[in-house]
């Protein structure tokens, strides 16, 4: 079976556990199958022998060689985007290393991708869009509350329906035509 060999550090730092648990592990023959040495007689791991050993043994959390942890890959969690491939992760639902930085990288060129739409225009700040629309409201709120007001002098002597009708219809396509000449003056930033 061909295993990956690597340093005692990188073991650690993949099963999550400190570098010294591994060297004791090593010193009480808890793990010796999985070590060999360099010719500056350093101990490297041998992987796939190592994780099994230290998952006989209860070293740490239990950890998944190479073949379980393909077994296992799941979808990350779902957030209604669309994720490239699946996401390998141990039994607890901690990401792999690369898995992770597939991940990370992701959302990266996602932020990239919102702050080049922002310079461009194509992507505005939801709370100032709000901020600017509610000063609209306040402003068409303002000019048809003034409506009775500016009507009911020229309403008051009229008796004619028709004529009535008239004088609102006029009043009311002015304000509607002095509305979009404010609005479209000021646009959405």
């Amino acid at each position: 079976m061909d295993t990956e060999t690597i340093s005692l550090r990188e073991f650690a730092r993949r099963l999550g556990i400190g570098e010294k648990t591994i060297r004791d592990g090593i010193k009480t023959g808890k793990i010796s199958k999985g070590v060999v040495y360099d010719q500056n007689s350093k101990p490297k791991i041998q992987y796939e022998i190592a994780v099994k050993e230290v998952n006989d043994v209860g070293l740490g959390k239990k950890v998944l060689s190479v073949k379980e942890t393909i077994k296992t890959k799941q979808k990350p969690i779902d957030d209604g985007k669309d994720y490239e491939g699946d996401i390998a992760t141990d039994r607890v639902g901690v990401l792999s290393y690369s898995a992770a930085l597939r991940v990370k990288e992701n959302y990266n060129a996602r932020i990239k991708e919102l702050e080049f739409k922002e310079k461009e225009g194509t992507l505005v700040n939801k709370q100032e869009v709000y901020s600017q629309l509610f000063e609209f409201g306040k402003e068409i709120r303002s000019e048809l509350e003034s409506l009775p007001g500016r009507t009911a002098s020229k309403i008051l002597n009229c008796t004619d329906m028709t004529k009535i009708t008239e004088i609102l219809a006029l009043e009311i396509r002015n304000s509607l035509s002095k509305l979009v000449d404010n609005l479209s003056e000021k646009k959405i930033t």
